[in-house]
């Protein structure tokens, strides 16, 4: 059965609002948050590492920017907060969990010892996503290498046929027949021809006089 938090009666009004605010959905999944995302540093040994006290001081900032936050809507300081917690924590059954809560926060001991808790719970599942998550990244790293070396082979593939249709050109040229006289001689005129100071019809006579003459020679041989 859900617990109503706003239902229960406490002997002080302020230790109470306390107890709402903390219970508040939005601040436990602000702080579960933290307590995942960092528990796998903490290992399960007797050695307090540095990187221990930095991620206490991280979870002290927050917690005390939190508590500002209520101490400022209560219109009452931190301290007299503080006071009045301890002096509930004796008297008030009901609000005495979520004051030693509170007030453990303060303490380096018991906060290194709750995050080796959090360790075991969500350790495990946290290696887990990490293996799938290497896992995925390799299959896209072998994926993307892969469509390099299909696009340079391609573009390789391309290359040689390129040079193969060049070598054939060149081929066909070697074995092509030397030109004839006639074709040497016309293929000048032509390119003469847009030079020339005489007429079209000019070169045109000049053109079949010099086959002629050529054509001669050849009978005589």
């Amino acid at each position: 059965m859900t617990q109503n938090y706003e239902d229960m009666q406490y002997g002080d009004v302020i230790v109470e609002s306390l107890v709402i605010f903390i219970a508040n959905a939005e601040f436990q999944e602000e702080f579960e948050r933290f307590f995942v995302d960092n528990c796998r540093a903490f290992e399960d040994d007797e050695e307090q590492r540095l990187e221990y006290t930095d991620i206490y001081n991280e979870f002290k900032q927050l917690f005390e920017r939190r508590i500002d936050e209520f101490c400022a809507k209560e219109s009452i300081t931190p301290k007299e907060l503080f006071d009045r917690c301890e002096a509930s924590q004796a008297t008030d059954v009901k609000a005495r969990h979520y004051i030693d809560v509170m007030l453990s926060s303060t303490d380096y001991v018991q906060f290194v010892a709750l995050m080796k808790v959090m360790r075991g719970l969500h350790g495990p599942r946290l290696d887990r996503e990490d293996l799938n998550l290497e896992g995925e990244e390799e299959m896209a790293r072998m994926l993307k290498e892969g469509k390099k070396k299909k696009k340079k082979k391609k573009s390789e593939s391309k290359e040689e046929e390129e040079e193969e249709e060049l070598d054939e050109l060149n081929e066909d040229k070697e074995d092509a027949p030397p030109a004839s006289e006639e074709s040497k001689m016309l293929r000048r005129m032509s390119s003469e021809g847009g030079h020339s100071n005489y007429s079209n019809d000019s070169a045109l006579e000049e053109g079949i006089d010099g086959l002629q003459i050529a054509e001669s020679k050849d009978d005589r041989k």
